[in-house]
């Protein structure tokens, strides 16, 4: 195959282009925050403590109906430099409700979604209902249909450095 010096030139024009543009992002790939998540859940119970009543939180073993379940997400940034405005998204599991006011989190923006995770608000969130005769208004979307919660932790996550969100549900 002969190229000619035109092409040649060429191919020297763009091989220089992807030099340029891809030994960067390839460098600074290594030097990214890289964000480790892990998750736990405990069972809410009440127990007599010195004649008081108390909550405590026992492992998670079996659930049954009218259980409350606590969910805690942990994040640690295992990457080498400043994670910002680090987002973490769970859906409520099946077969639970979500207990308003119980997500957590220091320093995050809390979130919810009743839509399957395509739109986020904050509570309390509007949505239309449907009378029985038909019409529409609007009403306050109740626990049952919240599907997803989102945490965006506001204050940089440095190489290292953890934190924990959480949130509770009733077992159906």
């Amino acid at each position: 195959m002969c190229i000619n010096k035109l092409e040649r030139e060429r191919y020297l024009f763009f091989g220089v282009l992807l030099l340029l543009f891809c030994f960067p992002w390839a460098a600074s790939a290594q030097d990214q925050p890289r964000i480790a998540l892990s998750t736990g859940a405990q069972k809410e119970v009440t127990v007599e403590k010195d004649g008081k009543r108390v909550t405590e939180r026992i492992p998670l073993d079996k659930a049954s109906p009218g259980d409350k379940i606590v969910y805690t997400i942990t994040y640690r940034n295992a990457g080498t430099t400043i994670a910002n405005d680090v987002l973490i998204n769970d859906s409520i599991p099946a077969g639970t409700i979500y207990l308003l006011n119980s997500a957590e989190g220091k320093d995050a923006e809390i979130t919810f979604s009743i839509d399957g995770g395509r739109t986020y608000s904050k509570p309390p969130i509007k949505y239309m209902v449907k009378n029985p005769d038909g019409t529409r208004k609007e009403g306050e979307a109740p626990a049952e249909v919240y599907t997803h919660i989102k945490w965006v932790i506001g204050k940089a996550v440095s190489p290292g450095a953890s934190g924990q969100v959480s949130f509770k549900v009733g077992v159906k």
